[in-house]
């Protein structure tokens, strides 16, 4: 009865997932094909009758249509001046805007008081934005309906006691491990404890991601599970009974999601633990699936946008292959492995065939080399966290003891270099991948009833279709970003570098200043030859890379501008090894060249008017790919943009001119009226890019990425809709 009723509850949550689904799918037609490959497996795995499965799904589908309804329906479609008092709803991220609830609904914000945190109330004046379309979807996850930058920011009150009481933990922690491990051992601690990765260089966060191991350094339900858990078997050693215990785990469990900002991995393991003290209070048996069934229906009733969220699918994904796929895999390890091995192998294991396809889905890439680097990476970041947590405890008491984790934290640090440096460190992996591969577990099903091992078998026939078949083709070298028609900003530090991609063209438009740089890109991204390569003005930040990109690639021609003879001296010996080897054709205002379907049009500068300064004699280009443009400024000053010609509708992108130098035009930027603003910014001693530049961009586009923060970001346009990637940071979702 009781295998049953586990049966029963899970096929009930996958259908009222597969609803939740499709009524995005109704907005976002590409996750369609996904949707009826989980609805054919639904159908062939329950034991309900079609009928009843039919009912739950539709439920699903109602209160998730319902809640995009509202959200909708509270977005604003046109500039609105506001003046209005709300609360803040999140800490600022990397941009620094935050989440902002209002009457009315949700707005993400810029411009807010430094040190602003989430609880706290805020008086606001500016104009609010429609969302972005290039992310519509990201926005109506997250309720959002409008984007502002803050022309006026006030905090009025703090945030309320529970959440001054939640900074005052993460601040302590942070200060005892900071005091006890200064280096990037204590960061990493930080990173395990909670989730806060700013001490670490960003070498080493590129090294967990390459490796597969970055979700260590996020927080999840796997936190929870070991601080909570090892809370109660501590308990179990002190008088005291069972009430008592299971008191004080819920107390813990909430105090968990308070510290840790109610992470959704977080949300979803914290339900979980709920419903698992319950029946542990209650005397009912305790069934992880039955629990982790449960939790996913009470989020999907109470939230179903949550479901759209990247980091809750990571994390229900894993615990799905740590509660179904994990037992499968221990039962098939050779008894001669000791017990404890083969559970941790088996666990992690059947967590990453789990979350294969939503990395798959999201960032179109494996990492092969992440398989093998969990297994004894998991346990090691598991044990860290728990002794981790313990050491503040006995930190807060004048015990220290959290310098004896520098050692193992190096470790921990070790497995990421090396997982960084093994072949196939990512794979990547087109989105065919996913309905193809359902439909192969669909047929390898029935070899789950026959022969000694067949049980494993058929995730195991999935995962290698998926990878080793459909993912051979597109090997890259750890990127995130999809191979598709439209623009890759390029995050080449203090510098420019735009690669325009069409289906039969390939243009990049200036190097960066770091020739390996470059050429990783360029590997990364699979080029092995481009039609053209166009060099805006002779600064050495901008055709520095050139001669890397003749060494890792074939080139049909160069485009520069008149006034590229005159190059600063830095950029001087660049050029004199670089324009001699493939024909060159020079640009002026009014300008056309045509590379497949690539258009590029030059609009500055005009014939004659040279006065011999790289930057304002730069070349300004409007890049088009089918209906869609970007205008990419290079680094003229105001003066210039002052003069530039109105650009026709269309515009996905523009570059914030000079790396986001303080000299801009707000009136040109704002006439584009872009998607996307883009800073191509790194490291320097300039302040790049300037608060001033940073507003203009922001009142002008509303969603701002910067390359030192957000990575190389990646813009499709092979459908209706513009699509948004950030490479190397998870679109959440």
């Amino acid at each position: 009865m009781r295998r049953e009723l586990g049966s029963t509850l899970v096929s009930s949550c996958v259908a009222f997932a597969v609803g939740v689904w499709a009524a995005h799918a109704l907005r976002l037609r590409g996750v369609l094909p996904v949707v009826l490959v989980a609805v054919a497996v639904c159908l062939v795995s329950t034991r309900l009758a079609p009928l009843v499965l039919c009912g739950v799904g539709l439920c699903g589908f109602g209160l998730a249509a319902l809640n995009l309804a509202w959200v909708e329906a509270a977005a604003v479609t046109e500039p609105v001046p506001l003046h209005v008092r709300g609360v803040v709803g999140s800490d600022p991220d990397r941009g620094g805007r935050v989440v902002v609830r209002v009457p009315g609904g949700r707005i993400l914000v810029s411009g807010m008081p430094e040190g602003v945190r989430q609880g706290a109330r805020v008086s606001l004046a500016g104009v609010v934005r429609p969302v972005p379309t290039a992310r519509a979807g990201w926005y109506r996850a997250r309720r959002i309906g409008g984007v502002m930058a803050a022309s006026q920011a006030d905090v009025v009150a703090p945030p309320p006691a529970v959440t001054r009481a939640a900074d005052g933990i993460r601040a302590s922690v942070s200060e005892s491990i900071e005091d006890q491990l200064p280096g990037e051992e204590g960061a990493l601690l930080l990173g395990l404890l909670i989730g806060r990765t700013d001490g670490l260089p960003e070498a080493r966060l590129e090294e967990f991601r390459e490796s597969g191991l970055s979700h260590l350094l996020a927080v999840s339900g796997a936190n929870l599970v070991l601080v909570v858990g090892s809370l109660l078997a501590v308990l179990r050693l002190l008088p005291g009974g069972k009430g008592v215990r299971l008191t004080v785990a819920a107390l813990a469990t909430a105090l968990f999601v308070v510290v840790t900002r109610a992470e959704p991995s977080v949300i979803r393991a914290a339900v979980m633990a709920y419903v698992g003290l319950a029946a542990a209070w209650a005397g009912v048996v305790r069934d992880p699936a039955r629990a982790y069934a449960t939790a996913l229906l009470c989020i999907g009733a109470g939230d179903p946008l949550l479901f759209a969220s990247t980091a809750f699918q990571l994390s229900a994904c894993a615990t799905a292959g740590v509660l179904f796929l994990g037992p499968v895999f221990r039962d098939a390890v050779p008894a001669r492995v000791p017990a404890w091995i083969a559970e941790a192998a088996a666990l992690t294991l059947g967590a990453q065939i789990g979350v294969a396809p939503v990395l798959t889905w999201h960032f179109h890439e494996m990492s092969v080399a992440g398989f093998v680097m969990n297994l004894p990476a998991v346990p090691l970041a598991g044990g860290l966290t728990v002794a981790g947590a313990a050491g503040a405890v006995l930190d807060a008491v004048g015990i220290h003891v959290l310098g004896l984790l520098d050692a193992p934290l190096g470790w921990l640090l070790d497995l990421a270099s090396l997982g960084a440096g093994l072949p196939l460190a990512g794979i990547r992996v087109g989105l065919r991948a996913l309905p193809v591969a359902g439909l192969v577990a669909l047929g390898t099903r029935p070899l789950v009833r026959h022969g000694p091992h067949a049980h494993v078998l058929a995730p195991a026939v999935v995962f290698v279709f998926m990878v080793g078949v459909l993912g051979v083709a597109e090997r890259g070298g750890g990127t995130t970003a999809p191979d598709c028609p439209g623009f890759a900003f390029l995050d080449v530090g203090q510098g420019d570098a735009v690669l325009v991609r069409g289906r039969s063209g390939t243009v990049l438009v200036d190097t960066g200043g770091d020739g390996e740089v470059m050429r990783e890109h360029l590997q990364r991204l699979g080029r092995r030859r481009l039609d053209a390569l166009v060099l805006t003005h002779g600064h050495a930040d901008h055709v520095g890379g050139a001669g890397a990109v003749f060494d890792t690639v074939g080139v049909g021609r160069v485009v520069v501008p008149a006034a590229i003879s005159a190059p600063s001296a830095s950029g001087a010996a660049v050029l004199a090894g670089v324009l001699a080897r493939v024909p060159t054709t020079v640009m002026q205002a009014g300008s056309r060249l045509r590379v497949g379907d690539v258009r590029l049009e030059a609009i500055w500068p005009p014939a004659g008017r040279l006065r011999g300064e790289p930057n304002t004699d730069a070349l300004v280009l409007v890049a088009r790919v089918g209906s869609h443009s970007a205008v990419l400024m290079s680094d003229v000053p105001a003066s210039v943009q002052r003069r530039l010609p109105p650009i026709t509708p269309g515009v996905v992108a523009v570059t914030v001119a000079h790396q986001g130098a303080r000299d801009q035009h707000a009136p040109f930027y704002t006439q584009l009226a872009p998607l996307l603003a883009v800073v191509s910014v790194g490291e320097n001693p300039y302040g790049h890019p300037s608060p001033a530049a940073l507003a203009v961009a922001e009142n002008a586009a509303g969603t701002v990425v910067r390359t030192d923060i957000d990575g190389t970001v990646v813009v499709c346009v092979d459908g209706d809709t513009p699509r948004m990637y950030r490479v190397g940071y998870a679109p959440d979702p």
